[in-house]
């Protein structure tokens, strides 16, 4: 009677300890409506205007509540680097894949794009950032850099996918830092052309002087 008694206890403890590693799993992940973006202070460069944060939908995975997506949605009517703050609520350990649509109508050509995470211990998660136009050149755990061969002319939208792990239980919050580069303006390459020359033409008559 004694082993049975010990056996059934054993059972019922083990059990409860399958409950609440199961409780645990099911939870992990964000909580529901914590999620917001805004603006990494002292705020938008002014081409981004006064009309609040770009738009954005942010959805929980059903099967696997410690995976969400966020697509966001931007204009960039300049090439001033633009930050934006994402701040939210998780019950584990979870990761989100940010999907960002960013339309060029800064008037320029973009050759490059670069996207950081600042803050915490956030990191982009290995091998899973890509760009439907550009080509992704390099990537550490807080900087993703993208660039030729497609570039991004003016008119045209550019999509960036990455993966962002967030080792934190209970509130997050980390800057998404990003900025365009354009070629020069057409006018801007003729006066440094015309500079250049200058100089040289310049450096050569100091030496027939001589």
């Amino acid at each position: 009677m004694r082993t049975n008694c010990w056996c059934l206890r054993f059972v019922r403890v083990a059990s409860a300890l399958l409950l609440f590693v199961g409780a645990t799993s099911a939870s992990a992940g964000f909580v529901p409506g914590s999620i917001d973006l805004g603006f990494t202070p002292p705020g938008p460069p002014p081409w981004a205007g006064t009309g609040g944060p770009p738009p954005f939908v942010f959805e929980i995975v059903p099967e696997n509540p410690a995976f969400a997506t966020m697509d966001i949605s931007e204009d960039f009517g300049g090439l001033d680097p633009l930050s934006l703050r994402i701040s939210g609520v998780t019950t584990g350990d979870p990761t989100i894949e940010i999907t960002k649509d960013v339309t060029n109508n800064s008037g320029l050509t973009w050759v490059g794009y670069e996207i950081g995470v600042n803050g915490g211990s956030n990191t982009f998660i290995a091998g899973t950032a890509s760009s439907d136009t550009m080509t992704l050149l390099s990537e550490t755990a807080n900087l993703l850099s993208f660039g030729l061969p497609s570039p991004v002319p003016n008119g045209q939208t550019v999509s960036f996918t990455f993966q962002i792990n967030i080792p934190t239980t209970g509130p997050f919050q980390f800057d998404l830092s990003q900025e365009a580069i354009a070629v020069p303006e057409p006018a801007s390459a003729l006066m440094l052309t015309l500079g250049v020359g200058l100089l040289c033409g310049r450096r050569r008559r100091v030496v027939v002087s001589r």
